[in-house]
Parts: structure tokens; sequence; C-alpha cells
């Protein structure tokens, strides 16, 4: 049971960074009239989704970015597939850009895999990877003034996506804490995945 519990811990810390990687970083800034309790709705279908890909991990044995590129495209497909449906928005090109494109290469391998793998380095490498991520991050958000004309103050945007990032690196904390060494049942492994293709 306790493997259990911990494969629930992670889960939930993957359902934080999956929001950061996949909503925060991507859009910039939250949905006009989102509130606290959206953004903890959004994080729990990420959490649902990023179960069902840490399932798809262990049960694959995977490891390193093998395995992150696997979540990331697991996560992705679960997110925008299963829960919204946006890869099906503009076939067959959205079908391979948002679960792969973003969500396996920027979310699992990038950010994941990245971040986890940067808190092993020397903190000069560490903090350029994230320096590069946030220079990535400011580089794509040039592109929504084109979209949501009316944007927040430059403070909000700020506040926003430091708030995330700051949840996203205690749920990594989380994550690099819990995950080695994780055992499951394979039952268990089925109840997430089962869950998110209901």
């Amino acid at each position: 049971m306790a493997g259990v519990l911990r494969f629930l811990a992670v889960s939930l810390a993957l359902g934080v960074i999956g929001y950061f990687a996949c909503e925060a970083m991507f859009w910039s800034f939250r949905p006009e009239g989102a509130t606290v309790g959206h953004v903890a709705l959004v994080s729990l279908a990420y959490a649902l989704a990023g179960g069902a890909a840490l399932s798809a991990v262990l049960w694959a044995g995977l490891a390193g970015w093998r395995a992150a590129f696997l979540g990331g495209a697991v996560m992705g497909f679960g997110v925008e597939g299963a829960v919204v449906g946006t890869m099906y928005d503009a076939m067959p090109m959205q079908l391979v850009w948002t679960p792969l494109a973003w969500q396996a290469l920027i979310s699992g391998l990038l950010v994941f895999a990245g971040a986890l793998a940067s808190a092993r380095w020397a903190l000069g490498r560490q903090l350029a990877l994230m320096l590069a991520l946030g220079l990535f991050g400011g580089v794509w958000s040039l592109y929504w003034p084109l979209v949501r004309p009316v944007l927040p103050p430059s403070g909000a945007i700020w506040a926003y996506l430091m708030g995330c990032g700051v949840a996203a690196l205690v749920a990594l904390a989380a994550v690099d804490r819990l995950l080695p060494g994780l055992s499951v049942p394979r039952w268990a492994l089925w109840v997430l995945p089962v869950l998110l293709g209901w």
C-alpha cells in the first residue's frame, strides 16, 4: 500500500510540473477569468495524465531520457487527446505537434528530465539550463500578443510564471525524492490509464 501512496504522490507532483511546463510556459498567463480553483483542477487533470504516463514508464521499465520522452508523450496524448481533445483540432498536424513536439520534447525532456538532471550538476550549469528555459519561454511568449490582443500587466505575468515555476521546483524535488526505488503492484499501474481513457 505504501508503494501505491508514493505512486499517487508522484502523480500529483507530475500534475504540478505538467501544469507549469504545458500550461504556464506555453500560454504565458492563465486564461481570462481563471481562478486558483481552475488552476488546481487543470493540475489534477495533468496529475491523472501524469500518473498514466508514470504507469507506462514503470511498465516499460525505462529510465533516463527515454522515460522522460515516453512520459511526456503519454501525458500529452492523455491531456490533449482524452481530456480536452485539442490534438484533433487541426488533423493531422496537431496530432503530432501537441503531444510529441511540445509535451514529449519540451515538457518531458527539457523541463522534467533537464531539471532533474541539473539538480546533480554544478550550480553554474544548473543556472544556465534554467536561464535557457526562461529565455525559451520568453521568446515563445512573444507570439501571444498576436493571438491575445489585450495582455495582463507584465507584473501579473511575472507573478504567475514565478509562482508556477516555484511550485514546479518543489514538485520536482518531491519526484526526485519519491521516485527512486518506487515499487507498485502491477494491478495499480492500470488504474489511472483506465480512468483517463474512461
